[in-house]
């Protein structure tokens, strides 16, 4: 990486990077060693992000999920690339896809995931609601600090989580943790 930072031929090299990325006959693993490349560059449009989210290799399409916030741009369409990772969850039988899907949403954009996750609903996986869950409850003071600013985060919030509660009717910890953030966020 560090040699093409400084290379005279950068453009050429974004090229023949996106060539070895995007082909499906190559070695997944090396394919997945250049996405680094463009996590640190960050050069890829919207369109081809939303290819990696639909890879049809499982191990490429997981690191376009975990890496999503590394790979977007400042001015990148966020909600047409929420609703791909969405879409592509359900529309995949991997449930690590979904595993990995929770966290790196709500990583990129905390407002937009709790809009967007409620759309992984009804999913095989059944730890959805807890992932949510527990991640909410492991980043208490983000989510609390957000939801102070933002009644549409809010309300946005509340329904996640009450589908969240609703949908897995489980017994465990997570059901007290999202009964306390239903109780927080009904105020």
């Amino acid at each position: 990486i560090e040699v093409l930072k400084t290379s005279v031929n950068a453009e050429y090299d974004i090229v023949l990077l996106k060539e070895i990325l995007f082909d499906i006959f190559e070695n997944k693993e090396l394919r997945k060693r250049v996405m680094d490349y463009f996590t640190h560059f960050k050069v890829l449009n919207d369109n081809e992000i939303i290819d990696l989210i639909n890879d049809h290799e499982q191990g490429v399409r997981r690191k376009a999920v975990v890496e999503l916030k590394n790979l977007l741009k400042e001015n990148s369409n966020t909600s047409i690339i929420f609703n791909s990772v969405i879409e592509s969850c359900k529309n995949q039988d991997d449930i690590g896809l979904n595993n990995r899907a929770i966290p790196s949403l709500f990583e990129t954009n905390l407002k937009q995931a709790a809009k967007y996750i409620i759309g992984l609903f009804p999913q095989k996986n059944s730890t959805i609601s807890e992932r949510v869950i527990f991640w909410l409850n492991q980043n208490k003071e983000q989510v609390e600090e957000t939801i102070k600013n933002d009644d549409d985060f809010k309300k946005d919030l509340y329904n996640l989580v009450v589908k969240c509660s609703e949908y897995n009717q489980g017994i465990g910890e997570w059901k007290e943790i999202a009964k306390t953030f239903i109780d927080i966020l009904k105020d």
